[in-house]
């Protein structure tokens, strides 16, 4: 067994069809934006404040955060794990697609889900928050097309939805 780690040419993130996936093409998840497989842009972000000081763990901007370190990524057939390690705290940000062929309810359901993981390294308390966004890009084919947001109570959370105004399906104009 080797001993390497594998490095796909293209880490994913979202992967559910060709029409819907989304691709780090960069090894740190902040040296490039998310894309799709295209090439067009479909920028997530995530920001971490760890006692008061915010830290960038995902996307390009915004470029006057530092950034998280870094420590690895792994790749397997259902998830993608990023770990960061600093100022006393261990995340790990996972991102699960279930694409398991025994469920095809749960095959053809077009759902990642994104765990964070947080631990303390240092054996203090730590005050933190997580800010994880993505953009209405990952909704139309060029930046021109309308979105139409919405905001939904789901329980005890406050969701925001967005959507392509015109949902041309398989009917693109070139």
């Amino acid at each position: 067994m080797s001993t390497e780690q594998f490095r796909p040419p293209s880490i994913p993130l979202v992967t559910h069809t060709p029409y819907f996936s989304i691709w780090c093409m960069a090894n740190q998840l902040t040296d490039v934006w998310s894309t799709h497989w295209t090439g067009h842009t479909q920028s997530m972000c995530g920001l971490i404040r760890i006692d008061g000081s915010a830290l960038r763990f995902m996307g390009r901007q915004p470029t006057d955060i530092p950034v998280l370190t870094q420590k690895s990524v792994t790749v397997s057939a259902t998830t993608t794990t990023f770990e960061f390690e600093e100022y006393g705290i261990a995340l790990s940000v996972e991102f699960l697609s279930p694409l398991l062929p025994k469920d095809l309810d749960l095959l053809t359901r077009p759902v990642t889900y994104v765990n964070f993981t947080l631990h303390a390294t240092d054996g203090n308390e730590h005050s933190v928050e997580i800010y994880f966004d993505n953009t209405a890009e990952l909704v139309v084919n060029n930046v021109n097309q309308k979105v139409l947001a919405a905001q939904h109570n789901v329980k005890d959370m406050q969701v925001l939805s967005f959507q392509s105004v015109e949902q041309l399906i398989l009917g693109k104009k070139r």
